[in-house]
């Protein structure tokens, strides 16, 4: 059924009268109400969902938009809190209940919906519908969303109107639901390809530089990458070198919200601190976008990366939560897998070398219909219910939400690897990999290089360098040399000076200054030291 169905298409449909609860305080009301909307809020996924598409109602539509919770999901902790942050106005349900609505909108499918009074729009909150769960389809073999448990009421389909991203997903509908279903796109990839403009601006707010940014994502659950490989993020950051690489964790809002993001911190205490970038589950868009690679699992965030065309790589199985008649188990199916055994660096650099544009589009077209037209779509769809025309112009996407991220301490502990390059005239390549998630044995070859501000006594014991890379005056930078060789038992110190350059003290008190990064010069001298080479710097670049 499509938006040109006689059934659906407003231009043809009466137009209801409006209804007008008596119970309203219309003192309250400077403004002009034309029509009530009532969100029903069940998570802060199915939130977010609605939230995409209540701005683009647009021609200057005038509604009330309440919210209700829809009470009992485990996920919905502090989504109360969140509403009044909003400034949205929060009924109770017994109150939503209550009243009649010209618009409900859920992103949600629950037999609950079916006691509220009004037309009711249902939308997914992620990909489509692909998830199979038989807690929520009451032992249906159904993906979530599409089952009779979840879609009926008293014997009847409770919503007006089903979205679905693509026409397949109609077969898939419980066989009462069915005329219910309207085909109108994913209005959340849309924004996406919009904000794809905006990807330099997002990895200079991340400090990405040149580094290649890996996203890792994981749903919720024990199939995702979080529940059944919780040790991958620890080990990407470990072997990816800090220079090179920027690794960014998204989290399904299920993680944040089933635990706290306290315990989440708390948990990734020591890769947090060693540079992974733990992105907020309000701005997992702005990770995608920045992202040169994707890392993940049969969760939407995985699947809008491949929309968009991005290299990714399964760190897990999620096969056994999929409905086997959706496109995503033949994606899935097809799609690379990041395996233990092999370094993840040379897996990461594989699939970025081998990437070819357009690979996956067979299942992409699959999966999204009407490319562009998300946002109008579902607009109009809503609209249709209410008893308005299309809007005049397609609805003007939101830019993503400035990205927002967790970090940890500054990384003051580096194992570092050098190589002679071979050229003419010879060059170094520096390696840097945080401390705390690496030991000697990863890179048997490598000098633990430290900051001045490591207080970690053990860490500092071992260090051959120490650097002070905030610049200090010419004084304080000799003073500085001469306290840690005395107190320390490293090899060598090197310091950074106001207004550029740096100096490099040995323990045998051979003394040389340097122009450019004091960390680079201070491996270049112990490299040339350990060598019994005489120690002299030049300028020095990090490759």
């Amino acid at each position: 059924m499509s938006m040109r169905d006689p059934a659906l298409n407003p231009e043809t449909r009466p137009t209801r009268p409006r209804r007008r609860d008596g119970a309203r305080d219309r003192e309250k009301e400077t403004r002009r109400v034309e029509f009530d909307i009532l969100v029903v809020a069940r998570n802060h996924t199915s939130t977010d969902r609605v939230l995409e598409v209540l701005h683009g109602l647009g021609d200057h539509l005038k509604p009330a938009i309440k919210f209700t919770i829809d009470a009992g999901s485990k996920f919905a902790r502090q989504l109360g809190r969140r509403l009044e942050e909003m400034d949205a106005e929060e009924l109770p349900w017994e109150e939503a209940k209550s009243r009649q609505w010209d618009l409900i909108i859920a992103a949600h499918a629950d037999s609950r919906l079916g006691e509220l009074t009004g037309p009711i729009l249902v939308m997914p909150h992620g990909v489509g519908y692909n998830r199979k769960r038989l807690e929520s389809t009451g032992g249906e073999q159904a993906a979530v969303g599409t089952s009779a448990h979840e879609l009926m009421s008293n014997g009847r389909v409770y919503a007006s109107l089903i979205c679905l991203s693509h026409e397949e997903q109609r077969a898939r509908l419980c066989e009462d639901a069915r005329g219910h279903g309207i085909v109108v796109g994913d209005p959340v990839l849309d924004r996406l390809r919009a904000g794809t403009l905006l990807r330099r601006d997002i990895r200079r707010e991340l400090g990405a530089g040149r580094r290649t940014v890996v996203s890792i994502s994981t749903t919720w659950n024990e199939y995702s990458t979080l529940g059944t490989r919780p040790d991958v993020y620890r080990r990407l950051v470990a072997q990816l070198p800090a220079d090179e690489y920027l690794v960014l964790a998204v989290f399904h809002p299920n993680v944040w919200f089933g635990r706290s993001p306290y315990e989440i911190r708390h948990d990734f205490r020591d890769e947090l601190d060693s540079g992974l970038v733990l992105v907020d589950q309000t701005t997992w868009q702005a990770a995608l976008i920045a992202a040169d690679i994707v890392i993940g699992d049969h969760g939407s965030v995985t699947n809008y990366g491949v929309a968009l065309d991005l290299p990714v790589l399964l760190a897990v199985d999620g096969s056994k939560e999929i409905d086997e008649r959706s496109p995503l188990a033949g994606l899935h199916a097809a799609l690379p897998h990041l395996v233990d055994g092999v370094p993840f660096r040379d897996q990461i650099e594989e699939a970025l070398r081998d990437h070819r544009p357009d690979r996956w589009a067979p299942f992409v077209e699959q999966l999204f219909a009407m490319p562009g037209r998300g946002l109008e779509s579902v607009v109009n769809a809503a609209r249709s219910l209410i008893g308005l025309p299309p809007v005049s112009a397609p609805p003007r996407p939101r830019r993503p939400d400035s990205i927002k991220v967790v970090r940890g301490e500054p990384i003051t502990a580096h194992r570092v690897v050098v190589r002679e390059q071979r050229d003419d005239p010879v060059s170094l390549s520096i390696e840097r990999y945080p401390a705390i998630v690496t030991t000697r044995e990863d890179h048997p070859t490598s000098i633990l290089v430290i900051r001045h501000d490591e207080i970690y006594p053990e860490t500092r014991d071992l260090a051959e360098i120490i650097v002070h890379d905030e610049p200090l005056s010419a004084e304080e930078a000799e003073t500085w040399l001469g306290e840690s060789l005395a107190n320390w038992g490293g090899a060598l110190a090197a310091a950074a000076l106001e207004g550029g350059g740096c100096l490099v003290r040995c323990r045998d008190g051979t003394r040389v200054s340097a122009r450019g990064d004091p960390t680079t010069a201070a491996i270049t001298a112990y490299w040339q030291l350990v060598r019994g080479n005489p120690v002299t710097t030049e300028d020095f670049e990090v490759s």
